[in-house]
């Protein structure tokens, strides 16, 4: 858990000191946490795709580097491969990806806000993701669009205050707290009366309706064979 620990607070100190990156970098950020802010919900399957990904890929580098003590060109293809299926998982089976999305959004802004130095510090921030994870599978509208609202906010803040030179690290927490209610507002407004989440429980259900409708097809056919 250290070695996740630290990955996380480099993470966590990159976003806070934004200002050493080149403009370039500056405008992929405050963009993404733009789109995060204002259409976290109606851009779900996106980030539950991207979220599978980036928790895919640092599993699978740490499992390959630490655990298995692979050399790094080893342990990237561990950690792409690792991407990849995740990636799939949490794009095709949706209640595994809005735990994933919700929960990597929740210990994003616990990382940001709290930057834990400690192990006991890091292990209640992962409680509180999985929390949110949690909340987020059962409650899906109002816990997306609360997370993605304060998580890209605060992103795009940090992001577009040095890149304009409008301030220092604190103006740039104020700026997307300001922006990420801006967000959340427009997002309620937006999605008050969607029904893109039944329509995708509906899909889960029908996915989980063919394959037990396929597994009693293989079970038919065996019991034929005999």
């Amino acid at each position: 858990m250290e070695d996740m620990m630290q990955i996380m607070l480099k993470l966590g100190d990159l976003l806070q000191h934004l200002e050493q990156i080149g403009k370039s970098f500056l405008i992929v950020v405050a963009v993404l946490g733009l789109l995060n802010c204002f259409l976290g919900y109606k851009l779900l399957r996106l980030w539950v795709t991207v979220v599978g990904l980036a928790v895919g890929g640092i599993g699978g580098l740490l499992a390959g580097y630490r655990f298995l003590h692979a050399d790094p060109i080893v342990s990237v293809i561990i950690a792409g491969v690792a991407a990849l299926i995740l990636a799939g998982l949490a794009f095709y089976i949706y209640k595994a990806g809005i735990f994933l999305l919700c929960a990597g959004v929740g210990l994003a802004i616990c990382i940001y806000v709290i930057h834990p130095r400690s192990s006991v510090v890091f292990f209640i921030c992962l409680l509180v993701s999985v929390g949110i994870g949690a909340l987020g599978v059962v409650f899906v509208k109002p816990i997306v669009i609360v997370t993605t609202s304060i998580q890209g906010g605060l992103a795009a803040g940090a992001a577009i205050v040095p890149l304009l030179q409008l301030g220092d690290t604190f103006s740039g927490r104020f700026l997307g707290i300001g922006i990420a209610v801006l967000g959340l507002i427009f997002q309620v407004l937006t999605n008050l009366h969607s029904g893109d989440d039944k329509d995708d429980e509906d899909e889960d259900d029908d996915q989980e309706l063919g394959r037990r409708q396929r597994k009693r097809k293989e079970q038919d056919e065996r019991i034929e064979q005999w």
